[in-house]
């Protein structure tokens, strides 16, 4: 025996025999062909092989290059009945495919007679030999050929030209049947569909004629085939395991080998609202903070073999599939903090693979007591009109609010000293009246929260509105002393300085309160809005303010024209005493009104100011010019300035000073 071999592998090999004296001799060589899936290799017989034998006088040569071999021999048809036999040693008796080798040339025959003789049959073939010359051409296919040397393949030279030559060089018979089993298929994959279904997936095998089906074995046994890469699995029973194999196999019935196993479970059971229970009832306020869950159908094959389970404050949950694992016994959850909970729950198999989820609640804790979180009044002033009013909201996430009470006092520290505390019921507002308000006092407006378990709310309280003064002019509000809280209505925004403006009574109002006007210390509306302005009066530079605005708009009012004034006239005198005009001041007070004043500039304007004189101030008055972008007037222009009427104090003396509002309220005329 020789071993090792390697499969549909051709060996040459020889005998050596040896007798008693020592004296040797050696048989001929001879080839064999080792079988690899059981298919006999191919067998080629050459010219110059034992295997073939001659009839009559033929030529070797090797002069033709697309040879097989080191040569091949040759005949012309001028002398008939010379023939080529090649035998081929068949070892293994099956069907074969016949094909012959041969050199082309021009001087070769055109119907060379090949005769193949199979068992039980045979089949004569003229082939042109000037061409296909250097490759394997195919005589005849899926012929049946014995064990031994009784087939063979013939050629002669009958009926060949005598000009021409017959080339007699090699044959080949080729195994035709199929005994090589398809590659076992890979990537197997199982994906579980319903309590009942599995699914298969796999890669395509390879077979060297074509792959027929597949075989699908479950837990070792075969369940059914497939003619494509899938096959689904049914009547299986809730979450259990099952293995899977696929083998595939052609249209000889060759049966690869099993690919690598896969294990998949079926789909868990879903759960409903019967298959988990509580020991507290749900939509139900607690202070125990334990709840106890109990599977009702269990855990393992037939339902499912594990619980996701997430507690927390949402109605619903989204899944990652990292979550808790609860797969046996009770399940315990507690409450940290109060609130709502619930429980979310994912039923899944041995695999992990969920089907269906179930969200149980809420259960209801609550150990917090409410807060109030704002309380707003009307704003920073009131008419005193002895009404107050106040809204409010408040955070009760748990047992909800039962209650709410209010009290009002002159500080956040003594609510209560105005009016003690009363219930609002769940109303988030109220208006209180009948109160002895207080001018130039401010209220304070306390609430507190009740919740379903009794619990209070610590007080919140408003940040206080203010009694104030409600004048119809501002030249009353300017009767009143420093710290006095006014409020001021139907006004009109005369000038917009960006962080404050200016207003005065509208062109309806007659007599001399047109001569009211004042600035205001806030954010300014657009000029020629009519407003209503709350505030302290205050003094600052010598011009009575309003500090601490508020402020609100309602549509837009005519603007009087500016008041004409000679530079002298501006400013104008004391109004009262809490009131002064600018030094050396005459005429009317008419600080805070939009004027117009003429004059010629002297010296350099900047653009923060510039200097004009019409003769009746000795040096003139100063314009702020901060305001001018592209007007700014040059020396010894002759201007008229619309602006409103201010001071500038540098110690104790108040100058007389125009604020423009911008390039239009500037005309210059060149001398």
């Amino acid at each position: 025996m020789l071993y090792p071999l390697t499969p549909n592998t051709q060996y040459y090999f020889r005998v050596i025999s040896r007798d008693a004296t020592g004296a040797t001799a050696v048989s001929g060589q001879y080839t064999f062909t080792t079988m690899g899936y059981d298919i006999p290799a191919d067998i080629i017989v050459d010219n110059e092989d034992p295997g073939c034998s001659f009839v009559g006088s033929w030529i070797t040569s090797s002069s033709g290059t697309d040879r097989w071999g080191p040569n091949y021999r040759y005949c012309s048809g001028a002398v008939s009945g010379k023939k080529c036999t090649w035998r081929p040693d068949v070892l293994s008796a099956g069907k074969y495919n016949a094909y012959a080798w041969w050199s082309q040339g021009a001087n070769r025959a055109t119907n060379a007679p090949y005769k193949v003789q199979w068992n039980g049959g045979s089949q004569t073939l003229y082939v042109n030999q000037q061409t296909d010359g250097g490759k394997w051409n195919l005589l005849v296919s899926s012929v049946s050929f014995a064990t031994g040397t009784t087939g063979y393949i013939e050629l002669s030279n009958a009926g060949v030209s005598s000009t021409l030559n017959v080339i007699a060089d090699a044959v080949r018979l080729s195994f035709a049947e199929d005994r090589i089993p398809p590659s076992a298929p890979t990537g197997v994959t199982a994906s579980a569909v319903s309590t009942s279904r599995i699914n298969l997936s796999w890669n395509a095998s390879t077979d060297n004629v074509g792959v027929t089906g597949y075989k699908i074995y479950r837990n070792g046994s075969q369940v059914g085939t497939s003619s494509s890469t899938t096959y689904s699995d049914t009547g299986l029973s809730t979450s259990t395991s099952y293995t899977y194999t696929v083998a595939a196999y052609d249209a000889a019935s060759n049966t690869s080998e099993q690919s690598t196993p896969v294990a998949r479970y079926t789909l868990p059971a879903a759960p409903t609202s019967g298959s988990v229970s509580c020991n507290r009832n749900t939509g139900q306020w607690y202070t125990a903070v334990s709840f106890v869950f109990t599977s009702i159908d269990g855990f393992g094959p037939g339902t499912r073999q594990f619980y996701r389970v997430v507690w927390n404050n949402e109605a619903t949950h989204t899944w990652t599939g990292g979550e808790e694992q609860w797969n046996s016994g009770a399940l315990e959850k507690t409450c940290e903090d109060s609130g709502i909970y619930y429980l979310h729950l994912q039923s899944c198999n041995g695999d992990g693979v969920p089907n269906g989820t179930l969200d149980l609640g809420p259960y209801q804790f609550d150990r917090t007591a409410p807060i109030v979180n704002t309380v707003s009044d009307d704003g920073m002033y009131t008419d005193a009109s002895g009404q107050l009013h106040a809204e409010w909201n408040a955070s009760e996430g748990e047992s909800g609010i039962e209650e709410y009470q209010y009290a009002i006092g002159t500080s956040p520290e003594n609510i209560g000293s105005v009016l003690d505390w009363t219930s609002a019921g769940t109303n988030t507002s109220i208006t209180t009246t009948g109160l002895n308000l207080v001018a130039n006092t401010t209220y304070f407006i306390g609430v507190k929260a009740k919740n379903g378990v009794g619990l209070w709310s610590d007080v919140a309280v408003s940040d206080g509105i203010t009694a104030a003064t409600v004048v119809n002019t501002i030249s009353e509000a300017k009767t009143l002393p420093n710290g006095s809280a006014v409020i001021l209505k139907d006004k009109v925004v005369s000038a917009d300085f960006d962080t404050f403006f200016y207003i005065q009574e509208p062109l309806a109002v007659s007599g001399e309160t047109q001569y009211g006007g004042i600035r205001v210390n806030s954010d300014s509306p657009d000029q020629g809005s009519k407003v209503e302005v709350g505030g302290i009066i205050q003094i600052a530079s010598g011009e009575r303010i309003l500090t601490e605005a508020s402020v609100s708009t309602d549509g837009t009012a005519s603007l009087p024209g500016p008041l004409l004034l000679t530079n002298l006239a501006l400013g104008g005198s004391d109004l009262n005493e809490y009131t002064p005009g600018v030094t050396d001041g005459i005429g009317t007070n008419n600080l805070g009104l939009l004027v117009k004043v003429s004059g010629r500039v002297i010296g350099t304007p900047t653009s923060q100011y510039f200097v004009i004189d019409d003769g009746s101030v000795q040096g003139g008055i100063e314009v702020d010019s901060s305001r001018l972008s592209t007007n700014l007037p040059s020396e010894g222009d002759y201007v008229t300035v619309v602006g409103i009427s201010a001071t500038k104090q540098i110690g104790s003396t108040l100058y007389r000073l125009v604020r423009a509002r911008g390039d239009a309220d500037v005309t210059i005329y060149s001398p």
